[in-house]
C-alpha cells in the first residue's frame, strides 16, 4: 500500500470515487464511519446511551445547524470568505477555538482514501499552526451530553479493551483518517505534519457553547503494528455492501439492548 491514492468528490453522484487507470470508470469508494461502526463497534445502541442520561435535552434541529456550521466552516477555510450574514453560532465559536490555538484553516473537506480498501472519507479542517505544520481537525458537534457515556460494553478486536462510546468512535475514525492523509495524493504533503486532533463542540447545560479538543490518545498508536491490524480487518471486508453493513449494526443493537437493558 506504499503507492498514494487519488480520491475525488463526484458532486452528481454526491459520493467519494477512485478513478480506474487507464479508463474512465471511476470506483464508488465506500464511507469510513458506517465501515468502522461495522467492523469495530456493530454492538451499539443509542437508546442504551440516552437511558443512562437523568434528562434528555429537547430537539434543536442539530443536524440542520451542523451542517449550517460546516458550510460556512468550509466556504471560510476553502475561500477565505466569511458569511456575510446568518452567521452560526458554532462557527463563530469553532473560528474563536482556532484563533486561540493559532491555528490558521487552509482546507476543509479534504478527499482522503485508499483504493486497496475501497475507503474513503473527508478531512474536516486542515489547519497551519504557528510553525507551518500541518493540523488534521475532526469536528463533532452536538451529543451535548452524552459523547462520553459508555454503557454497553467494548469495541471489537484489536480495540477489546476500549470502552464503546462515540468519543471513542471518533478517535478511531480520526485515527483511520490520519493514515489516509498520508496515503493519498494531494498539494499537502510538502508542509510538515504536526498532529490530529478531535474538537468537540457541545452546548452546556445553561445552553452556552463548550468544546473539548484533544489530540489522538495513547492507545490509538500505542502498538507499531496496530494500524496494520485495521487496515487488514478493513480489507476482509471490503467487497460488503451497504446492505450487509446496515445489517451488523441492526443486529448488534439489538443483542447489545439484550444484553445491557437491565445494566442501565
Amino acid at each position: 500500500m506504499s503507492e498514494k491514492c487519488v480520491v475525488a468528490w463526484d458532486e452528481k453522484e454526491r459520493v467519494l470515487t477512485f478513478p480506474v487507470a487507464g479508463s474512465e470508470r471511476k470506483l464508488f469508494a465506500r464511507g469510513l464511519t458506517k465501515t468502522l461502526s461495522a467492523q469495530f463497534s456493530p454492538e451499539f445502541s443509542i437508546s442504551l446511551v440516552l437511558k443512562a442520561l437523568k434528562t434528555i435535552k429537547k430537539k434543536k434541529h442539530g443536524r440542520f445547524r451542523g451542517n449550517l456550521a460546516d458550510h460556512q466552516l468550509s466556504t471560510w477555510a476553502n475561500e477565505g470568505v466569511l458569511p456575510g450574514f446568518n452567521m452560526d453560532p458554532r462557527f463563530d465559536y469553532i473560528r474563536n477555538v482556532l484563533v486561540e490555538q493559532q491555528w490558521i484553516p487552509v482546507s476543509a473537506q479534504l478527499p482522503v482514501g485508499c483504493l486497496h480498501l475501497r475507503l474513503a472519507t473527508k478531512i474536516d479542517l486542515l489547519c497551519r499552526d504557528s510553525d507551518g505544520k500541518i493540523i488534521l481537525v475532526e469536528l463533532k458537534c452536538g451529543f451535548d451530553d452524552y459523547f462520553d457515556v459508555h454503557n454497553q460494553g467494548f469495541m471489537n478486536y484489536p480495540f477489546q479493551h476500549i470502552p464503546t462510546s462515540f468519543r471513542n468512535k471518533a478517535i478511531l475514525q480520526l485515527m483511520i483518517t490520519t493514515y489516509f492523509y498520508f496515503h493519498t495524493r494531494h498539494r499537502f504533503h510538502q508542509y510538515p505534519y504536526g498532529g490530529s486532533y478531535l474538537l468537540h463542540v457541545f452546548e452546556a447545560e445553561d445552553c452556552s457553547l463548550r468544546h473539548t479538543l484533544k489530540p489522538l490518545p495513547f492507545w490509538a498508536f500505542a502498538s507499531p503494528g496496530l494500524v496494520q491490524q485495521v487496515l487488514l480487518l478493513l480489507k476482509q471486508s471490503k467487497n460488503q455492501n451497504k446492505r450487509k453493513r446496515v445489517q451488523l449494526m441492526q443486529n448488534g443493537s439489538k443483542r447489545v439492548r439484550y444484553r445491557f437493558s437491565n445494566k442501565v
